[in-house]
C-alpha cells in the first residue's frame, strides 16, 4: 500500500469526527477518543472529573463499567475534548439507545443515530 494511502488512513483513524461514527457504543467511543486525544494519558480521568465536577472514581464507573453519564454531563465531556456538534449529536444518540426505557423510544433513538451516521 502507497505510504500516503496507510498516512491518511492512520491520519483519519485518529481524528475523532471521523472515528466517533464508527462505534455503536458511546463508551467505546469515548475511550477511542480519550486514548487518541489525550496528549498526557496520566490523570486524563482526574481532569475530566474536575471538568464535570465529579469524583474520577465515577468517570472510570461510567467509562468501564455500567453506570451512564447524564445528557448535561455528555455534553461537557464533548466540549471538554473538543467533539463537534454532530459527533456530539451521535453520541447523544447512542447514549439515549442505552438508556432507553421501552423499545418505541429506542427505537426511535436508533432511528435517529442512522440518520446521523449517514448525513455526517
Amino acid at each position: 500500500m502507497d505510504d500516503k494511502i496507510v498516512k491518511l488512513l492512520v491520519y483519519l483513524a485518529e481524528t475523532s469526527a471521523m472515528s466517533v461514527f464508527l462505534y455503536e457504543n458511546y463508551k467505546e467511543a469515548l475511550r477511542y477518543v480519550i486514548r487518541t486525544q489525550s496528549a498526557n494519558k496520566r490523570g486524563v480521568f482526574r481532569r475530566l472529573a474536575e471538568h464535570l465536577g465529579v469524583h474520577a472514581t465515577l468517570i472510570s464507573q461510567i467509562i468501564s463499567g455500567d453506570k451512564d453519564f447524564s445528557e448535561v454531563q455528555l455534553f461537557s465531556v464533548c466540549d471538554h475534548f473538543g467533539i463537534g456538534h454532530l459527533e456530539k449529536q451521535y453520541l447523544w444518540a447512542l447514549l439515549q439507545i442505552d438508556r432507553a426505557g421501552s423499545l418505541a423510544i429506542r427505537k426511535h433513538y436508533l432511528e435517529l443515530k442512522k440518520h446521523i451516521k449517514t448525513n455526517h
